[in-house]
């Protein structure tokens, strides 16, 4: 007979899914070793999740040493917990951008909610009290630089201006 914890393990759905996609047939293995399968693999991915918030925070922490301003940094981690594969392209771009404006500009890392569409997305927008002629072209070159990355991606990042005053 199964354990309890088994079926508890089941109804996770990511372990059903995991469970479904190994082609388990439990009407055939009713001794089957599937809940210490299911153990390593809920082991295995907690391990991973906790590599990926530790270096997700490292990285916010270290963009606000560069001067990156981040209102409001648990809606921009859980952004991307969700979509950790672009962490690294967001950190360049924030470091590309710092260093191609002076440091009384304000450069600020929000997730952006469209509130027409359900939508959301990272967006580093810079903000001057005087703003230069030519910020278009620089962030034109920006975008450049590390657009082809995000193609194959699973986030969205942008980096752009409101044209509004630094808050």
């Amino acid at each position: 007979m199964m354990s309890t914890k088994y079926f508890e393990l089941l109804s996770i759905p990511s372990i059903n899914k995991q469970v479904v996609n190994q082609n388990v047939n439990l009407n055939e293995d009713r001794n089957s070793n599937i809940y210490e399968v299911a153990k390593v693999w809920i082991k295995e991915s907690l391990s991973a999740n906790v590599d990926i918030t530790s270096s997700i925070e490292k990285m916010l922490k270290n963009l606000v040493l560069k001067g990156i301003y981040i209102p409001n940094p648990e809606e921009v981690k859980n952004y991307l917990y969700h979509y950790p594969d672009i962490a690294d392209v967001v950190e360049s771009a924030c470091i590309e951008t710092r260093n191609r404006f002076k440091p009384s500009t304000q450069l600020s890392l929000e997730l952006y909610r469209d509130p027409e569409i359900d939508d959301e997305y990272l967006t580093l927008y810079i903000r001057q009290k005087e703003y230069d002629d030519n910020i278009m072209d620089i962030i034109e070159d920006i975008w450049l630089i590390y657009s082809d990355e995000l193609v194959l991606r699973s986030g969205d990042f942008l980096v752009t201006t409101d044209f509004d005053y630094p808050r």
